[in-house]
């Protein structure tokens, strides 16, 4: 688990640099650690969850607005799923 933390990580240091060949490394990056956690943790672990709004939260920030929309919504949902079954 702690190797897709750390593409998870990278990600964000990728992200922040603002330079679009860093942005298109970490959206990469990003959808690794997604797939990894999905299917380690699964899609619904609150791990897998930060990593699909990190993603949609880079996506937004270089104008890719209806895209990570469509993918919040589906992250929002099985969050709350997550927690209206963990209690």
């Amino acid at each position: 688990m702690s190797s897709q933390v750390t593409v998870d990580s990278l990600a964000t240091l990728l992200s922040q640099s603002g330079e679009a060949e860093e942005s298109a490394q970490a959206e990469d990056l990003y959808r690794r650690a997604v797939d990894a956690k999905e299917s380690v943790l699964g899609k619904n672990h609150p791990s897998t969850l930060m990593s699909v709004h990190n993603l949609a939260s880079l996506l937004v920030s270089y104008g890719e607005h209806m895209r990570p929309k469509n993918e919040s919504q589906a992250t929002l949902s099985r969050h709350r799923h997550h927690h209206n079954t963990a209690v």
